[in-house]
């Protein structure tokens, strides 16, 4: 059944729009999202997208392309994420992310995001002779912050300027280790349900507990799936992502290199030998949960 466009936002929606009233909204989508119509999505307030072009290095999104062509078309900035996963080595998911993004050599006009949010593959485990059984194992915290900080720095000489960090509010908290240098990335924040990033029932702030400020955080994605507001801001299945910005469309654009009276971010460097891991073929999986089975 196609979903239904409608122009009457939800309460939750409307709760932290009043809250926020001053600040940018930015959206990121996946091929989860399906068609989408990016000009009510910047005529709800949506000033940027990111949109997800790869998982570890065997996952296209199939969406990416059109996404591209389709926000270019109304004016939209926009900029690229993938997902990284820490057990597969941070060269081969950079190369597959750079052999396959929407502007090929030339970086998006955003900086691009590193979607860090997975902390367990699925292995197969022999119960006896002849059956297996599939199980979970958990990485490390250390390693999940050492792929990150390897996928950032290839991310920093390949483009010039520094990718920025997506993480969650329980993962950045308790699931991976804080370091200073993670610190230094940009941090985009998701956490729903509250009415500020970080807070708890409890009366603690889950930044906190991670090492940081209560202030942060770059951008807060406040909405998601389970709001059901995909259809007010134009995407063609009823969850979506969006975020709030901190500042509003003005500061936005200064901040990105996107205003006259910007400072645009260097020029690429060159690629090095050291840098790429040439992968001949690549492989579309529909559903990467399903496919991204990694032996033990």
């Amino acid at each position: 059944m196609p979903v239904v466009h409608t122009d009457i936002p939800n309460q939750h929606y409307r709760r932290i729009r009043d809250r926020y009233k001053e600040n940018a909204l930015i959206v990121d989508a996946s091929s989860n999202q399906g068609d989408i119509d990016f000009k009510i999505m910047r005529s709800r307030g949506v000033v940027a997208g990111w949109f997800r072009v790869s998982v570890g290095d065997d996952f296209l999104d199939l969406k990416r392309g059109q996404y591209f062509r389709d926000a270019q078309a109304v004016g939209m900035p926009q900029g690229d994420y993938l997902v990284i996963l820490p057990w597969i080595p941070a060269k081969k998911q950079m190369d597959f992310y750079y052999t396959n993004r929407p502007t090929g050599d030339k970086r998006p006009e955003l900086p691009t995001v590193l979607d860090n949010e997975i902390n367990k593959k699925s292995i197969r485990v022999k119960i006896n002779r002849k059956k297996y059984e599939w199980q979970y194992k958990k990485v490390a915290a250390g390693e999940i912050t050492e792929r990150l900080l390897q996928c950032a720095e290839i991310i920093r000489k390949r483009d010039g300027r520094d990718p920025l960090h997506y993480t969650f509010a329980d993962f950045l908290a308790n699931r991976m280790e804080v370091t200073e240098e993670v610190k230094q990335l940009k941090l985009w924040y998701a956490h729903y349900r509250v009415n500020f990033p970080g807070q708890r029932s409890d009366g603690k702030n889950y930044l906190e507990m991670a090492g940081y400020g209560k202030g942060d955080w770059l951008m807060w994605q406040c909405l998601a799936d389970g709001d059901d507001q995909g259809p007010y801001f134009g995407s063609g299945a009823h969850g979506l992502d969006i975020s709030i910005y901190k500042g509003n469309a003005a500061k936005f654009r200064l901040d990105f290199g996107l205003g006259e009276n910007s400072t645009p971010a260097p020029e690429p460097g060159p690629a090095t030998d050291d840098d790429v891991i040439h992968i001949p073929t690549v492989r579309v999986c529909q559903d990467w949960l399903g496919k991204l089975i990694v032996p033990e």
